[in-house]
């Protein structure tokens, strides 16, 4: 539970972050050099978001910069999931769930190389494939929940790939609004 508590942490200021930045992106593009729209985009506007549930603002970033994870539901669950964990002592209750059950959803990676094959000068290639999966597990209210080795890992990697997608969907507006000076390769 504490690992999946640390590792949900990071989503929060994440978040925060990702739309001060995405917001001053907006204003950078616009040409304007308006002191006050730049303390209330880092000021009053951080604040209102602050505010907000986490579905709210992955809400908000989505509707407003069309910046999202396919990971969302994942994490939104691995969030019930630690909460049950953290302050029910691993009891999955109905209001956790919001109803009588809920389903852990969890992004895998594997790595396999093809059997050696020699290259020019014998040389091996290291030539591996990356295979995502989606593995569930429904979880019912009042349930004990326990998470395997390989669930927690599988956590991780979630919870990462759907930082790693947040970031790249501000990095991509930014390129998109022409807030960088990096131009939208196609």
């Amino acid at each position: 539970r504490n690992i999946l508590s640390e590792a949900l942490s990071t989503l929060v200021p994440l978040l925060e972050d990702s739309r001060t930045v995405l917001a001053l992106c907006d204003y950078k593009a616009s040409g304007k050099s308006d002191e006050k729209a730049m303390q209330k985009i880092t000021g009053e506007d951080r604040n209102s978001f602050m505010e907000l549930e986490i579905p709210k603002k992955l809400d908000l970033l989505k509707e407003k910069y069309e910046v999202d994870s396919e990971l969302r539901e994942h994490v939104l669950n691995l969030m019930a999931v630690t909460k049950a964990l953290v302050m029910n002592e691993g009891i999955l209750n109905k209001e956790i769930a919001q109803g009588d059950a809920l389903t852990l959803k969890i992004r895998s990676i594997t790595l396999s190389q093809p059997p050696f094959t020699p290259q020019a000068g014998g040389q091996p290639a290291l030539d591996l494939t990356r295979k995502t999966t989606d593995t569930t597990r429904n979880l019912k209210a009042g349930e004990l929940i326990v998470l395997s080795d390989a669930e927690i890992i599988g956590a991780l990697v979630t919870i990462a790939g759907f930082l790693a997608n947040i970031l790249e969907g501000v990095q991509q507006y930014a390129q998109e609004v022409g807030a960088t000076d990096d131009k939208k390769e196609n």
